[in-house]
């Protein structure tokens, strides 16, 4: 998971009361935004761990090399970084994301994605 994904979710975090996650989930943003926030600090307690999601599925935290200048556009970013870790890992990567647009620039660039 690149941090841009903490990062996006630490900006959801604040955003105003009444914005929805979509038109058909009434939750709010921020408060979606907290609990997954949450959910993964308490996964990921140290940043060189790897945790399971399920049978197959693990999940780690990539932290962006100092240098790094992050793109400007969060979906851009996102699949820019998960490339570079499918190219480290020499295995392939999946984009997990609702978001169509992000859907299609994953599926575009060579990214398995599971759509939620």
């Amino acid at each position: 998971m690149p941090i841009a994904v903490v990062r996006e979710l630490d900006k959801k975090k604040v955003a105003a009361k009444n914005i929805t996650v979509s038109d058909t989930n009434p939750e709010p943003q921020r408060t979606r935004a907290r609990v997954t926030s949450r959910r993964l600090r308490d996964l990921i307690q140290n940043p060189d761990w790897t945790a399971k999601i399920v049978p197959g599925v693990e999940i780690e935290l990539l932290l962006d090399p100092l240098d790094h200048r992050p793109i400007d556009d969060t979906d851009t970013e996102i699949i820019e970084r998960a490339l570079a870790a499918k190219r480290l890992a020499g295995k392939d990567i999946s984009v997990l994301t609702g978001d169509g647009g992000m859907e299609f620039g994953a599926k575009i660039e060579g990214l398995s994605v599971i759509s939620i």
